[in-house]
């Protein structure tokens, strides 16, 4: 099978999340605009985005590739970032593409905080295919479905970058 690889990473429904200014006790909404990035080019996205919604926050923005992991850096002061609730899936927010937990991130610290996971920035390394009466007749634990039994009745690896074909 070939599949084009024409969805967004950053989509209409994953754009956003806060930014909390801990010293001032402020959030600040991030909007990410839709599309596809690497780690330099979410860097870049995720600066300007920060600074934009919190005014003065002097916000820098590494992807360190040694470890797939953003780290940023505020001349402004102490600051988290806030993704959702603590249960949340990622598909409201940007958290996973970027290497975070759900809910309220750690805090920086010296005005300094590292993502701690390994961003995905370019997207799912699976596409599932899934069926709603057959996905339950087949007893496969696929990732999406964290060990129980769901819709999904096969994972495609994801083996393209954006615009490209994926082949299975």
């Amino acid at each position: 099978a070939t599949i084009p690889f024409t969805f967004y990473v950053i989509n209409a429904t994953n754009y956003t999340f806060l930014v909390r200014d801990i010293t001032a006790g402020i959030n600040y909404t991030v909007r990410l605009p839709t599309g596809n990035y690497t780690g330099a080019t979410m860097s870049a996205a995720l600066a300007s985005e920060i600074n934009t919604s919190w005014a003065g926050a002097g916000m820098s923005v590494q992807f360190i590739a040694a470890t797939q992991k953003f780290q940023f850096t505020s001349t402004l002061g102490d600051f988290a970032f806030i993704f959702g609730d603590v249960g949340d899936h990622g598909d409201t927010n940007p958290r996973i593409w970027l290497g975070f937990n759900a809910g309220q991130s750690l805090t920086s610290s010296g005005n300094v905080l590292y993502a701690p996971n390994a961003a995905a920035v370019q997207g799912p390394k699976y596409l599932y295919v899934g069926s709603k009466a057959l996905g339950s007749l087949c007893a496969l634990y696929t990732e999406e479905t964290l060990g129980g039994i769901g819709r999904e009745f096969a994972s495609i690896p994801i083996n393209a970058t954006p615009g490209e074909t994926i082949i299975w």
